[in-house]
């Protein structure tokens, strides 16, 4: 005779606590690995820019003599810098200037009411999807004008069965 298996289910809180105990478990293996992964990443950025101050030295002695060259030949000169073309590279001498930092949140108070202001138009949409309502052929229609509304479509949407932990269990893991 063969012999059945049952599936298991959840049919009491000590057993949904026991699935709870599982996820967590799941969770924190996660979390672990992640915690491995960032560590890792972070090694890396650090050799990422120890490689780059490497090349850098490297480089900056035959930098400062291109430099001083750029100094002693006729280069083209605009408003914004100085230049000399080679056959595979530009030396460009950028001249100095100042840049504006400004913040925007204290010159939109400022000059709030002036044409320096930009208004964007956006659609109400949470205002308008209160008059809406789905028919039983899936159409939408605007209550308050009675008209099917061409620009709204219904897509079902699945249920979805999720698990909010207690804020102070996710911060103890």
């Amino acid at each position: 005779m063969e012999e059945q298996k049952t599936e298991f289910k959840v049919t009491n809180d000590n057993e949904a606590e026991w699935a709870l105990d599982q996820i967590r478990e799941v969770l924190s293996e996660r979390d672990r690995l992640i915690e491995i992964a960032k560590n890792k990443i972070s090694e890396l950025n650090s050799q990422i820019d120890a490689l780059n101050e490497k090349y850098e030295n490297k480089t900056s002695y035959l930098k400062g003599l291109l430099g001083e060259y750029f100094m002693t030949v006729k280069h083209k000169e605009t408003k914004t810098q100085e230049s000399y073309q080679l056959l595979t590279a530009k030396l460009v001498m950028k001249k100095p200037s100042v840049k504006i930092v400004h913040d925007d949140e204290k010159l939109m108070e400022i000059y709030d009411g002036t044409e320096l202001i930009d208004i964007k138009k956006s659609f109400k949409w949470g205002e308008f999807k209160k008059d809406l309502k789905i028919m039983d052929d899936g159409s939408v229609v605007d209550t308050v004008t009675g008209e099917v509304v061409d620009a709204c479509k219904t897509e079902p949407v699945p249920g979805e069965f999720k698990i909010d932990f207690n804020k102070e269990e996710q911060n103890g893991q």
